[in-house]
């Protein structure tokens, strides 16, 4: 097989009816793209899968339909197996689908740590043809901080973005320390950023000590 072509099963059905292939091939390129694209609230205009003039589509019975396992562009394969006079056979069937996701742009310049919030950034339409990166999705709003500077109107990709900052340097937080079934609580300075289970160092402001700490989900920090 191919190497370019390494396919994740979707569909496998034993007996179809004659006729209704066509449609079968749309349907499934329909359903993978909806959910490969659910987070991006994608809406689907057409699907045009391309056959040969002589192609016999709808006098084979199909096995199964194999799509990319990596990403779905707006062009491009998938696989076919299919039984055609009692022979099991393959084809490779190239296909567009036309249509729309929800992206993410930022609405004002976002500094590099800044939170990404609904705020600061606002949701536009555009064409599926043209993404050429994964993007961040609304589930990701007020997860995340901004590994680089994104300027304003600026379509924002997950490679610009990363995890939220839970603990920032020089700001207090509260960190626990557990000594068997007794709980201490106290409060430290962290010295650095720190997002979920980063280990950062924090200073105690009485002793003057420099601590490790691992930061947790709700912006605390657990003392090591």
């Amino acid at each position: 097989m191919d190497i370019l072509f390494r396919f994740l099963l979707f569909f496998c059905i034993a007996t179809l009816a004659f006729g209704d292939n066509i449609d079968l091939i749309r349907q499934k390129i329909k359903a993978q793209y909806e959910n490969f694209y659910k987070d991006y609230d994608i809406e689907i205009e057409s699907i045009t899968p391309y056959f040969t003039q002589d192609s016999k589509i709808n006098d084979v019975k199909i096995k199964a339909i194999y799509f990319p396992d990596s990403s779905l562009p707006s062009t491009s394969s998938l696989r076919l197996d299919f039984v055609y006079k009692d022979k099991n056979l393959t084809q490779i069937l190239n296909y567009d689908i036309k249509a729309n996701i929800k992206a993410i742009y930022a609405k004002t310049t976002i500094k590099k740590n800044q939170d990404i919030t609904p705020e600061i950034t606002y949701i536009k339409t555009m064409p599926l043809s043209m993404l050429k990166a994964p993007l961040l999705t609304q589930k990701d709003l007020n997860s995340t901080s901004a590994k680089v500077q994104i300027p304003a109107n600026t379509l924002i990709t997950l490679s610009q973005s990363t995890g939220k900052i839970l603990i920032r340097q020089n700001e207090p937080f509260i960190a626990i320390y557990r000594d068997g079934g007794i709980l201490i609580q106290t409060t430290l300075i962290a010295k650095q950023d720190g997002r979920k289970n980063d280990i950062i160092q924090a200073l105690n402001p009485e002793s003057k000590k420099t601590i490790r700490v691992r930061v947790l989900e709700n912006g605390n920090g657990e003392i090591l």
